[in-house]
């Protein structure tokens, strides 16, 4: 819970630091809320269509690249979660989180070779 805190704070002020901010501090935290509750429930579409408004002004936004990945390796949807998953690693080609979540989205289609793979890289 104190990561998750922290990454929306750092979002916020990313977010209000852009003269083209669309969203407010306080819509953010909303939007990442309603995600987490309905992914609570198990509605992952849900919890991606609430986010997608987010990602169409921050479509550079490495957690929500993340999370929108997340919610889509839950709802089994693999491609599309592929696809976010290689784009937050495009934003942030050292951090972790992305490519744990490609070992996941891997194991989960059986591919263990790339998994394999990929392992070894991170």
């Amino acid at each position: 819970m104190r990561i998750l805190s922290l990454l929306l704070f750092i979002v916020t002020i990313i977010c209000n630091n852009s003269v083209y901010a669309k969203f407010s501090a306080s819509e953010i935290q909303q939007a990442y809320y309603k995600s987490y509750n309905y992914e609570k429930i198990g509605t992952y579409k849900d919890a991606i269509d609430t986010l997608l408004p987010l990602y169409k002004q921050y479509p550079k936004g490495y957690t929500l690249n993340l999370r929108i990945a997340y919610l889509y390796y839950l709802d089994k949807k693999y491609a599309n979660a592929g696809n976010y998953y290689n784009q937050a690693i495009k934003i942030a080609p050292n951090a972790l989180d992305a490519k744990l979540g490609q070992l996941l989205l891997l194991i989960a289609q059986q591919q263990y070779s790339k998994c394999s793979d990929l392992a070894y890289q991170v």
